[in-house]
């Protein structure tokens, strides 16, 4: 990929790399801020031209630890918070850094005071972060999609030869475009990434701090099981993605998803196994799923009317479709459509926007 990377086209990968699900710990999340932040930097202090910039993985750690350090501190006096989906162990660099915090006293609370009072360790602690950061995290960030598409960055090692870090080329080289697209779009994917990862923490620790965020925010604020069984008629006893009979509980799901629409209006919503679900997460539907979505809401008008009645949610499929269109037709040629489970398909705008008109 030898063209400048467009801000749109940016933040539509940034935004498919944050609603990929396969991540087990909330490194995409610290590893994303420090790009960020490096490029600021980079960019401001250094004063490089925003194509020519290059970050080696040393920077990286050193942001990384910075970010972390806060969260390495007991919760409520009991332990340090859980960034990784296992109940037996944490993720191996929050509990690198919260050794470190531990070995220095949390008395101290800023990292360069503790960088002064233990100098060596601090190295040591630098060392193994950036070991894990090559390791995992950086090789991993822009694997999406069922393949990797270096689309943020260039590096040099593969995941399955990882040189010792004395041998090792460990520079970053950001693709033309992304320094100045990632400093534009800061204040926008800042509390974007910020608000998933405090999403992640809580749902790994089971938190119930996240009954604010939920009543604020959530899609789940209105009860969708209501509406559950009648759309499960509708659709034959059929997940509505991948046409099989559904024999365990299935989800309803929002076909345009919550974050890029957040409505409940009955036409919208579609009943699909949990795995289904799961794996399309926040992405936008392939052109077959389109077809089988705007057909529905044409064939089954009166009967989505109805249900959107009785259980109160509303219906407007004329209204639903065409700002399904307008979503879809301001995607970025680059985007990719989720088809099915670890499955995606290109977007071809023209076609996906016949569907819609067809509707």
């Amino acid at each position: 990929m030898d063209s400048r990377v467009d801000p749109i086209t940016l933040a539509e990968k940034v935004f498919a790399i944050l609603s990929n699900g396969s991540f087990s710990a909330t490194y995409k999340y610290a590893l994303l801020l420090a790009l960020i932040d490096l490029c600021i930097e980079k960019v401001a202090i250094a004063q490089l031209p925003r194509d020519a910039v290059t970050i080696t993985t040393h920077e990286i750690a050193e942001r990384v630890v910075d970010l972390y350090w806060p969260q390495c501190v007991p919760w409520k006096n009991a332990e340090v918070l859980r960034q990784y989906n296992s109940r037996d162990r944490n993720a191996a660099i929050v509990s690198v850094v919260a050794g470190f915090r531990k070995a220095v006293g949390f008395g101290i609370s800023a990292v360069n005071e503790a960088r002064r009072v233990e100098p060596m360790l601090y190295r040591k602690l630098l060392k193994d972060v950036e070991r894990t950061l090559i390791k995992d995290p950086i090789p991993r960030l822009q694997y999406f999609g069922g393949k990797e598409e270096r689309f943020l960055y260039e590096y040099a090692w593969s995941k399955e030869a990882i040189p010792h870090l004395a041998e090792l080329d460990n520079i970053l080289t950001l693709r033309p475009g992304v320094a100045e697209g990632l400093i534009g779009l800061n204040a926008v994917l800042r509390p974007i990434i910020q608000h998933g990862w405090l999403r992640e923490v809580r749902r790994i620790n089971g938190l119930e701090d996240a009954e604010l965020e939920m009543f604020f925010f959530s899609r789940e604020r209105e009860s969708l099981e209501k509406v559950r069984l009648p759309l499960l008629q509708l659709q034959a006893e059929r997940c509505f993605f991948c046409e099989a009979k559904v024999a365990d509980q299935p989800q309803v799901d929002h076909f345009l998803p919550w974050a890029r629409f957040p409505t409940n209006l009955v036409e919208n919503l579609v009943v699909a196994h949990a795995d289904c679900n799961g794996s399309k997460s926040d992405f936008l539907a392939s052109g077959r799923h389109v077809i089988n979505w705007t057909a529905r809401a044409k064939t089954h008008q009166g009967v989505l009317e109805k249900i959107g009645t009785d259980y109160g949610l509303g219906s407007d499929g004329p209204r639903i479709v065409k700002v399904a269109a307008v979503i879809y037709g301001q995607l970025p040629d680059a985007s990719l459509l989720w088809d099915g489970k670890k499955k995606f398909e290109p977007l071809d705008r023209d076609k996906v926007l016949k569907l819609f008109h067809a509707a």
